[in-house]
């Protein structure tokens, strides 16, 4: 209920919280490359099971970083969308994450930009949570 009596949306939370559920999905599509490499190793390579193994080691380590990924971009996009405390603490997670790549430093730099900016951090906090909940108590007479 609260959600939706919200003021007029912010551009640069939408742009995030979409840009998050991008890399999220870009994420998903990096773990199912390695899943069915994975699937393709152990099942129709004819290897032996020693190479299996350290083949399954080897993508378990480089898919890691993909579900990592997809669950903090997933969250952080929702939670930017939905004005959830934790989605804005997952973005700047989200960002640092993304910094670990070259074209992700872009995205690193303008995210803590806009993050720290007191009119988009301001979404996020308890005083705003209060007046709305406070207006709706209004709305409910």
């Amino acid at each position: 209920m609260i959600r939706e009596k919200r003021r007029k949306a912010n551009a640069p939370i939408v742009v995030f919280g979409a840009l998050n559920f991008v890399f999220a999905g870009i994420c998903f599509l990096w773990s199912a490359l390695n899943i069915s490499a994975l699937i393709y190793g152990i099942f129709y390579s004819g290897d032996t099971e020693e190479k299996v193994k350290r083949g399954a080691i080897g993508l378990a380590i480089l898919a890691l970083p993909g579900l990592m990924g997809m669950i903090v971009y997933f969250v952080a996009g929702l939670g930017l969308l939905k004005r959830w405390k934790l989605g804005y603490y997952f973005h700047l997670v989200g960002a640092v994450f993304a910094g670990f790549s070259c074209i992700g430093i872009i995205y690193t730099v303008f995210a803590f930009l806009y993050a720290f900016r007191p009119e988009f951090s301001r979404e996020f906090s308890p005083e705003v949570e209060d007046s709305l909940s406070q207006n709706d108590e209004g709305w409910s007479r």
